[in-house]
């Protein structure tokens, strides 16, 4: 793997809540067999020593982050964002759970969409609502404009402390 050291000045080395950030490097990834990606991505990884966080580094590297964003007594609430390339995107939700996971995965669909404030400016958001449990979420993000797409898989549970009063996810 070829590792390069960005010209960017805004990706130098700074200091973050104490911690030391190294200066990034660009790394190429090509996600897997099962995954229809198009384009060989290069991305920004930078560590501070202890944590990896890994950015986009063109229009055709998209990141996914997925949260909890909301839990009643009875459903909680999921939402994606996802970054790089042109912020107009498509997203796709699936899930199983893990205590049924002989019941196969269900597809949820594209969930509510929101347009929302990125570093990098406007982007599409979507949330999803489902029962509280414990899951496995799928989700395939595909940018609209550039045509660039990002699987994102994570394990997700309802907490046992959350309360109807938790706040809904920030949207403009």
């Amino acid at each position: 793997m070829k590792r390069f050291t960005p010209a960017n000045e805004e990706l130098k080395s700074n200091d973050v809540a104490g911690k030391e950030l190294q200066p990034p490097i660009v790394n190429f990834l090509l996600e897997g067999d099962g995954i229809p990606q198009h384009y060989l991505a290069p991305y920004y990884f930078q560590t501070d020593g202890h944590d990896i966080t890994m950015s986009s580094a063109s229009p055709w590297s998209l990141t996914v982050d997925v949260g909890r964003t909301k839990q009643g007594d009875t459903s909680m609430i999921l939402t994606a964002l996802a970054q790089g390339g042109s912020g107009d995107y498509r997203y796709n939700w699936a899930v199983y759970s893990l205590p049924d996971f002989n019941q196969g995965f269900k597809e949820l669909g594209g969930g509510q969409t929101y347009v929302v404030d990125s570093r990098e400016g406007k982007a599409t958001s979507s949330s999803i609502e489902f029962p509280n449990g414990h899951y496995v979420v799928m989700l395939n993000v595909k940018d609209r404009a550039t045509g660039a797409f990002k699987h994102h898989q994570q394990q997700v549970f309802s907490s046992a402390f959350a309360s109807s009063e938790d706040s809904p996810p920030a949207v403009s």
